[in-house]
């Protein structure tokens, strides 16, 4: 997953509807988060350490490389980083 994907992910996870109430929430503007979303700019360390104030227990490790290590269960679960109940017990039966 991109990081566009991951934001877009984060934004659907923490139930804001709308780029536009994200950016808000964030305190940015709404074309600098559409770019972040969509993947045609990186995002920056300086809206990366907002998301973090904002959304406790959002790690910058799964902002820019993806990895979900640090992420409290329950968020990772809303972010889709753990796989379903089901995937699971397949993959302990083999």
């Amino acid at each position: 997953m991109d990081q566009g994907e991951r934001l877009l992910r984060l934004r659907e996870a923490m139930e804001i509807p709308t780029q536009t109430a994200m950016a808000a929430a964030l305190g940015i503007r709404v074309s600098r988060w559409n770019n972040f979303e969509r993947g045609q700019s990186p995002l920056s360390l300086d809206v990366a350490l907002k998301i973090c104030r904002r959304f406790p227990g959002v790690t910058t490790d799964w902002l820019f490389r993806g990895n979900p290590a640090g992420l409290p269960l329950d968020l990772a679960k809303r972010l889709g980083e753990l796989p379903s109940g089901s995937q699971l017990a397949s993959r302990r039966r083999r």
